[in-house]
């Protein structure tokens, strides 16, 4: 359809003067008061208060309106009795005040239109009594609510008793006027579950979330008001791209949507232009890391291009690490760039504090001298300084560490303080600072990127300054609304720490920070004009504007419409199985007519007649719905069979009715053939007192059932006496001795036992629509009928068994098979049946088969069967059917889950199914699967771990146990478990374990009493960043540490050169205790340090600890995940 829309502006297109410039709110320009303010203040002046105080409940004083994002609020003010027996000798029980703030009592917002009623709008206020008289004080009380339709108002039942209020020496009330002043100071976020319009409020517009996407839409729309930037993303040529794939182009969509459009803004295009699938949408993931891999990625594309420069002018900064002799003339340096900067949080009170903490000088001294070369060791200066800062610049506040204590990840709530103004002069190289203008180093705060939440997950908002050349206007974006907000709410209310409203301890805390240059605050910032966007990118995201218009206008037009799909007896001849079609199939099968909603049922047999070129009295029309597309198939004969004639003489106003969009409508012909040219009068139907049924015969030699026509019977009649009439549809002679069945429902195929039986007496043979089975007496036996057919049908399902690793280890016989096992089974078969099919089919024992039941929702393996489940537990219940779940009209391929076990399952029950780590001797990692007695040793599991151990060929052959850390970011090897030690017990000591079987060294086995083992663990920078794979090593008291650097050297197999760079020391309790200086001959072991009499858990034990860069290291994140960002295109 053509729509001329040539002098239309559509929304999203921009307007001819539009630039990136905000407006002002039309109630702003007009001095009208702002109804959509973050903030506000509502005065309720009670009167005649002495009468008030002597009123019951029922009387209510409310303030004046005043509206704070878009909805009223008002002061509510009852008075109450205190709910408590009076004191002896009191005249009347004691009253008070009932002091309430209001929200939107009446549904009247000016976004209640069409809204949904589960609105909520979250709240935070001080309700006062004002003092009136000088020097006094007002009473305060604060309160934080989510206001929603069935809980309006909040506050306090009894805020204070009118005789304390009425008290003269406070001063609240006043006695010549007889008056009290209530004074509520709110602070609200935007509604939820309103129409709330964001264009209108501020100005911009939000980005719509995916499922998991907030830290996606906070750093897009923060990158989006770095104005250069955006200009450079629109200059990026993408003529020649492939819109799905093109990451650049779904980023200039995005930008010039954000700026255009008048709704929030879809990001699946973006997505998509990623590589990511709808999963990935739903991971939620750190925002500092997929700012660098996006920025990566756009600074990659930008090569070669006339904006090549654009990302590293706008956030690349320069640092130097250095080594500075004291003593002598020597310094070692390296610079490096940057492009953001982690700041410490924990134990840092502010931004400056932590600038302090990354520059500072550690003291190379004692036993930890800097090798000079020339100069030999020597006491030096180790620091970092700042060459230069770039003009925006990204400070990520590092608040997700490891705490070793709780062997886990954990969110750093502390408060930690950052101010609009920032100096970093003092944190810049001298030379660079003295040639430097006096606002060189001065930063302004542009955007802060916050997170609610723990380590496991949360959500991010962005609040950005969209002024910052100007008069501060800061907005919260929380992904589609977009609300203004007060300078506390976006900065200090983010500092994370105590709650600033008393409620304890916050989640909700900044994340990020994101700070421009003031004297580039210009070019940073300028206006992004229509002028800036190439024309044929303009004209191209237009011309997308204009066909979704079209489109939109395309469905609102075809509103007026629908399809029906009409259904012939040859769509019902090829299908054998339950019911008269596949409804997967009939939507392609069926002749599709398009016919207005309003169409009328004799209107609608003259459409059909004149398509087909029929007589309009030669067929009666049957509609039905399909209810395939609803997903859950219930055994409802009713919802999946024509069943209501359509009377084409009910009156003409009565029209077509329309359940679903797209119809099925069975066309009855009496006789099939009709449409081929011969013509059949139809047989009369009452419906009062006739039945329609369709008819099919059981062909006991094919083994199926096929579609014969349709009857109307007789309610009054016998069913006998429609024998001949049935055997001459059915194509058998007259005198056919016939059983019939009805079918009701996949497993109810219903006898009728009696040709006597009159047809309304028949069982569930009482609908239009009604299914009967005919066959042939004399070819049937009990073996082999109608019900018999049908049974076998309804418990054949088509599966694939699928290999799950359950036990690990290379073992021969537990390898899996190279294909998936697929064939048909009984959804009747018990489930040692099921594994003799699976055994069978890989030639292995059956009863080392062991299944799991299929996961919630998802055909992935859950929890393994137990012996006792075999018995128990049927077929439907490990595929994750229930009875009203499974239909076969619906067949489809069902996964099974099965693995091998090395013993039965039998024995599986009664043992414990242990998970070991498996070390060599060059440190390499295996997995095992061991199963033991549950009253196992140590020994018992080394025993069985010793079946499957790869010895080295001089090794002792001996094995040991060892408990190591379980956390993935955390290597640290605790102690060796002695022998004898039961299995349930250590189990019960340690929340956390792993365990590990190695090879016990020969110099380890024989320890004299000047000897211990210590464990070893390689870490990064801080003792608590542990990884690698640690170890044991035996070590004499007294011992020179030069001596065990070398051994460990060659145990790790470590080049010398790059082994220079490795430092040791001792580290207890996540604390380095002491530094070694691995050169000098006299620097030796104490025993006395590593003593571990007093250590009250593994984890507090000292170890030996190997400092030196991770070269293995991920891109850190805020989830644990194992599944970093990646942009694939």
């Amino acid at each position: 359809m053509e729509v001329d829309i040539t002098d239309e502006v559509l929304p999203g297109s921009p307007k001819n003067d539009q630039h990136q410039v905000v407006p002002e709110p039309p109630y702003l320009m007009n001095g009208d008061e702002d109804p959509y303010k973050p903030e506000g203040q509502i005065t309720l002046r009670i009167e005649k208060f002495s009468e008030f105080a002597h009123e019951g409940p029922e009387s209510r004083r409310l303030s004046e309106p005043v509206y704070i994002r878009g909805l009223p609020w008002k002061i509510l003010a009852i008075p109450r009795e205190m709910g408590r027996r009076p004191p002896m000798g009191a005249a009347s029980m004691q009253k008070c005040l009932g002091y309430f703030l209001q929200c939107n009592a009446d549904n009247t917002g000016p976004y209640f239109q069409n809204s949904d009623p589960s609105w909520n709008c979250s709240g935070n206020a001080t309700l006062k009594i004002l003092a009136q008289k000088p020097g006094k004080e007002d009473h305060v009380r604060k309160i934080s609510h989510v206001f929603h339709a069935k809980e309006n108002d909040w506050g306090f039942a009894q805020f204070m008793t009118f005789e304390n209020i009425m008290n003269p020496d406070d001063g609240w009330y006043d006695e010549e006027t007889d008056t009290i002043i209530l004074f509520v100071e709110v602070t609200a976020d935007a509604p939820h579950g309103v129409n709330w319009d964001s264009k209108k409020d501020t100005g911009c517009i939000g980005l719509k979330n995916q499922g998991a996407t907030c830290y996606m839409n906070s750093i897009l729309q923060t990158l989006f008001f770095t104005n250069k930037l955006r200009k450079a993303v629109y200059q990026m040529p993408t003529d020649e791209d492939n819109p799905d794939s093109s990451v650049a182009l779904a980023m200039q969509r995005v930008f010039f949507e954000l700026q255009f459009s008048d709704s929030p803004v879809g990001t699946k295009k973006l997505t998509k232009s990623f590589g990511w699938d709808s999963i990935d949408s739903f991971l939620q993931h750190d925002v500092q890391e997929f700012c660098r891999v996006l920025l990566d990625n756009l600074e990659n594309k930008m090569k070669n291009t006339k904006v090549v420069d654009t990302i590293p002018s706008l956030f690349k900064g320069c640092m130097k690490s250095y080594i500075k002799c004291k003593d002598v003339d020597f310094e070692s340096s390296r610079e490096e760039c940057f492009y953001d900067l982690q700041l410490n949080v924990k134990n840092k009170s502010n931004v400056l504090e932590s600038f302090k903490d990354y520059i500072e000088t550690e003291m190379l001294d004692g036993d930890n001298k800097y090798d000079a070369g020339d100069f030999g060791l020597q006491p030096a200066e180790k620091g970092l300084k700042f060459l230069s800062f770039p003009p925006v610049l990204y400070l990520q506040l590092m608040r997700f560490q490891y705490d070793p204590l709780l062997d886990a990840n954990v969110k750093i709530n502390d408060r930690f303080e950052f101010t609009d103004t920032l100096d970093l002069t003092e944190f810049i190289e001298t030379e660079e600072k003295e040639n430097s203008a006096s606002d060189e180093f001065t930063y302004l705060l542009h955007a802060v990127l916050v997170h609610s939440g723990d380590f496991h997950g949360g959500h991010y908002v962005a609040f950005i300054n969209i002024n910052l050349r100007g008069t501060a206007k800061w907005c919260k974006f929380d992904d589609d609304v977009v609300s203004r907000v007060a300078y506390r709410d976006a900065v200090i209310a983010n500092f994370g720490g105590e709650n600033i409203e008393g409620m304890g301890r916050s989640c909700t805390n900044a994340y990020m920070l994101v700070y421009i240059q003031k004297k580039a605050i210009d070019d940073v910032l300028g206006p992004v004009l229509v002028e800036d966007i190439p024309e044929q990118l303009r004209l191209r995201f237009e011309n997308e504007k204009k066909r979704e218009y079209e489109r939109r206008l395309e469905r609102e037009e075809a509103n007026n419409y629908c399809e029906i799909s009409l259904i012939l007896d040859e769509e019902m001849k090829s299908h054998h199985e339950f019911e008269l079609f596949d409804g997967r199939t009939l939507e392609a099968q069926s002749r599709k007519l398009k016919v207005q909603k309003n169409m009328t049922y004799r209107d609608l047999y003259r459409f059909i007649a004149a398509n087909l070129n029929i007589p309009e009295t030669s067929f009666r029309l049957w509609d039905f719905q399909d209810d395939d597309r609803q997903g859950l198939h219930r055994f409802r004969c009713e919802n999946s069979r024509p069943r209501n004639f359509l009377d084409p003489n009910e009156t003409e106003d009565y029209s077509v009715p329309i359940v679903q969009i797209d119809r099925f409508v069975y066309l009855e012909t009496g006789k099939p053939g009709i449409l081929g040219g011969d013509i059949h009068g139809l047989k009369p139907y009452d419906r009062n007192n006739d039945i329609f049924t369709f008819l099919k015969l059981y062909n006991p030699e094919r083994q199926q059932t096929e579609f014969k026509g349709t009857v109307i019977l007789n309610l009054g009649n016998e069913v006998g006496a429609h024998f001949e009439e049935i055997n001459q549809i059915i194509g058998l002679p007259p005198d056919t001795r016939l059983n019939l069945y009805v079918e009701y429902k996949p497993d109810r195929i219903i006898p009728i036992m009696n040709a006597n039986t009159r047809i309304r007496d028949v069982q569930m043979l009482t609908n239009d629509g009604s299914i009967i089975i005919a066959e042939d007496a004399s070819k049937t036996t009990e073996e082999s009928n109608t019900q018999i057919y049908f049974r076998a049908l309804y418990n054949r399902i088509e599966v694939e068994a699928h290999f799950h690793e359950f036990v690990l280890g290379h073992r021969p016989e537990l390898e899996p098979p190279m294909q998936p096992i697929r064939g048909q089974i009984g959804l009747d078969w018990k489930l040692p049946k099921v594994c003799a099919w699976i055994a069978d089919q890989i030639d292995y024992d059956p009863a080392k088969i062991i299944l799991f039941k299929n996961a919630t929702h998802t055909e992935k393996p859950a929890n393994p069967l137990t012996h006792q489940h075999m018995e128990e537990y049927s077929l439907l219940y490990i595929l994750g059917l229930g009875a009203n779940n499974y239909d076969p009209r619906f067949q489809r391929l069902y996964k099974l889950f099965y693995s091998k076990l090395p013993i039965t399952l039998e024995e599986f029950d009664v043992k414990y199914h242990i998970l070991l780590y498996i070390m060599n001797d060059k440190f390499e990692l295996s997995e095992l699967s061991v199963f033991v007695n549950k009253s196992a040793t140590v020994q018992d599991i080394l025993d069985e771990a010793k079946k499957d151990f790869k010895f080295s060929e001089d090794g002792t052959g001996i094995l040991r146990l060892v408990h190591t850390s379980s956390n993935d970011t955390c290597s640290r090897a605790y102690q060796i478990l002695k022998t004898d030690a039961l299995y349930k017990e250590i189990v019960m000591r340690n929340n956390n374990y792993a365990f590990r079987v190695e090879e016990i060294p020969k110099d380890q086995l024989q320890l004299s009493v000047d000897e211990q083992l210590l464990p070893v663990a390689h870490f990064e920078k801080e003792p608590t960043r542990t990884f690698g794979c640690p170890f044991f090593i035996k070590i004499t008291n007294g011992e020179k540490v030069a001596n065990i650097r070398e051994r460990i050297r060659q145990m790790i197999e470590v080049p010398e050169k790059d082994f220079e760079k490795y430092k040791f020391c001792i580290v207890k309790q996540n604390r380095i205790l002491r530094e070694f200086d691995s050169h000098d001959d006299s620097s030796i072991v104490n025993l006395v340090e590593l003593l571990q009499s007093h250590i009250t858990f593994p984890a507090a034990a000292p170890f030996l600890g190997i400092q030196h860069s991770n070269k293995s290291r991920v891109a850190r994140g805020l989830l644990d995940s194992k599944k970093s960002i990646i942009i694939h295109n």
